[in-house]
């Protein structure tokens, strides 16, 4: 394991996560829940944490997020100190999926990477890299057959209309 393939963000949409430590709270958004092909839509991921915990965050950005099938537009994340010392990670990923033919799709899970801080490790290049699965239970509904019906019946009546004339 070297440090630096800890500041590459991945999304592996086979494998089953794991649970995360009892240290952090995960949960995961969707600001919509059903969108047009090609449309941009926002996928968030709030990671609450102990102070000790150190999240590898230098490499996230949209070049190094892979969310196959969705194309990643954007990826932009804040780190918030909250009133009970702990910290919030808000991670928003723009998104946007051009499948065609496929009524529903998953959003991909990602792992993110952290080290846990002590008074014995004075870098985080002393300590081995733990990761941390997002993944969303939420479905992303894919509007493509909605917009071809309306656009057949807006043609038809159109057609219809000229014939009558």
């Amino acid at each position: 394991f070297s440090p630096a393939s800890a500041n590459r963000a991945t999304s592996t949409p086979w494998a089953a996560p794991a649970a995360p430590p009892k240290e952090i709270s995960l949960t995961t958004r969707l600001d919509q829940t059903a969108v047009w092909v090609g449309d941009q839509f926002h996928y968030g991921i709030i990671v609450e944490h102990k102070p000790e915990i150190q999240f590898v965050l230098e490499n996230i950005n949209k070049d190094t997020i892979n969310m196959d099938p969705l194309k990643v537009y954007d990826a932009k994340y804040t780190v918030t100190e909250l009133k009970d010392g702990n910290k919030r990670l808000y991670l928003d990923i723009t998104l946007a999926s051009f499948a065609v033919g496929e009524p529903q799709i998953q959003i991909p899970q990602l792992t993110l990477f952290f080290f846990r801080k002590d008074s014995a490790t004075v870098t985080a290049d002393e300590k081995a890299a733990e990761s941390l699965v997002c993944s969303s239970a939420m479905d992303l509904e894919l509007s493509i057959t909605k917009r071809i019906s309306t656009l057949v019946l807006v043609c038809w009546l159109t057609l219809k209309l000229v014939l009558v004339l």
